[in-house]
């Protein structure tokens, strides 16, 4: 009766009306305006992301509001007028900043600062587009993500958004296809950015940790002991790994294809369930076909995840068996690379008389208590930072 009414309460929360942005936090976004003879277009930032690298926040309260950018709005301009340049063979064309509005989305605002450029000659098919990060000099790292909103060239029209590439964590000199995306570029693009995803997606390598905590230990005689070898310590790590894979693969492939959607706070918040719930197997040393079942059926909502993921760079329909080859290679190379970093820890902790006490129970108890703590910022939008508390 209890896990039902808990069931009960985490549906309502997280179905309960929500801003669905196509933005996220940890990203930028640069969109472009292809014309015959122009190029415009406009960045667009979180305006707490331009606070981490240029001096925005003048009452120190951590938050960069519309009123702080706009005083510091020049200084934002010079930054990001050497973020860009364009090249048509040996001719460079610098951008020059136009103007500013705001966008207001779920977790923060964004800045869109528009921008142009002085082309004024018929387009080639390709052009060369070079990437400086604003954030260079300090800031956080994130991925900085550029779509083609209209394009002449190809008939695009305007609101239908595609993703073209993602631009590497340093300087980077990119071609763009006018005519269509690159096959090649889009593929690199999305099997790094599916590495990136899995390697910084906290809640998706938590998941995982779980999972891998009893997988060098065996419950025998109502008690658990660790593995005699590393072979079935293998296999078991190798079914954990697999399973997830096949589950995750399938409800990505239908969301990105429109064919099943879940939203997305209620997605992100059973996600946060899911590591609660996988670290509580370990306690009660649920039998190993209770835990296939737990595999299976939360990879499927790691997928919806994952889908959401892709959801704000609107790929065209005729990439989208490159596109999610691509980010799903990369999510299985970070989640591959992840194992093998924890694996030979686990398994020689194992040995240990604090493996079953600390390593598994604590490890397991401290998750659930970071997955709870998830729950309740992602379901009912409670800001839990350490920061607002003590505001």
């Amino acid at each position: 009766m209890i896990l039902r009414r808990l069931i009960y309460l985490i549906l309502v929360a997280a179905l309960a009306p929500t801003l669905a942005a196509a933005h996220r936090t940890g990203e930028s976004y640069v969109y472009l305006n292809i014309g015959e003879t122009s190029v415009s277009g406009r960045f667009e930032i979180l305006l707490n992301d331009l606070g981490n690298s240029m001096a925005l926040d003048d009452d120190g309260d951590g938050v960069i509001t519309e009123q702080e950018f706009d005083a510091h709005s020049a200084d934002a301009y010079a930054r990001l007028q050497s973020d860009l340049t364009f090249f048509i063979g040996a001719q460079s064309y610098p951008i020059e900043i136009t103007g500013h509005d705001f966008l207001p989305v779920g977790f923060g605002t964004f800045a869109r600062i528009k921008f142009t450029t002085a082309i004024n000659t018929a387009l080639p098919d390709t052009i060369e587009i070079e990437h400086h990060p604003y954030y260079a000099d300090g800031g956080p790292e994130h991925p900085i993500l550029l779509a083609i909103e209209s394009n002449a060239r190809s008939g695009l029209e305007g609101n239908e958004a595609r993703h073209t590439l993602i631009f590497a964590s340093g300087s980077d000199r990119r071609k763009i296809d006018l005519t269509g995306t690159a096959a090649a570029d889009l593929f690199k693009s999305f099997v790094i950015y599916g590495v990136k995803h899995i390697l910084i997606g906290l809640d998706h390598l938590l998941f995982l940790l779980a999972l891998l905590f009893p997988a060098v230990l065996v419950f025998r005689n109502r008690h658990w002991e660790r593995v005699d070898g590393l072979r079935p310590a293998l296999l078991n790590v190798l079914a954990v790994v697999t399973l997830f894979t096949i589950a995750h693969s399938i409800t990505l492939s239908l969301a990105a294809l429109e064919i099943l959607r879940l939203p997305e706070r209620l997605v992100e918040s059973l996600i946060a369930v899911s590591i609660a719930i996988a670290a509580a197997a370990n306690l009660v040393a649920a039998p190993r076909r209770q835990i296939w079942v737990v595999i299976f059926g939360f990879g499927l909502l790691h997928g919806m995840g994952f889908a959401n993921v892709l959801a704000p760079y609107g790929v065209e329909p005729s990439n989208i068996v490159v596109t999610l080859l691509a980010f799903n290679i990369g999510v299985e190379l970070g989640q591959i690379t992840f194992v093998v970093a924890c694996f030979p820890i686990l398994y020689m902790l194992r040995k240990s008389r604090l493996y079953i006490p600390v390593v598994l129970y604590g490890g397991s108890a401290l998750l659930i208590l970071i997955a709870l703590y998830w729950f309740v910022e992602r379901a009912f939008g409670i800001n839990m930072s350490v920061l607002s508390l003590l505001t």
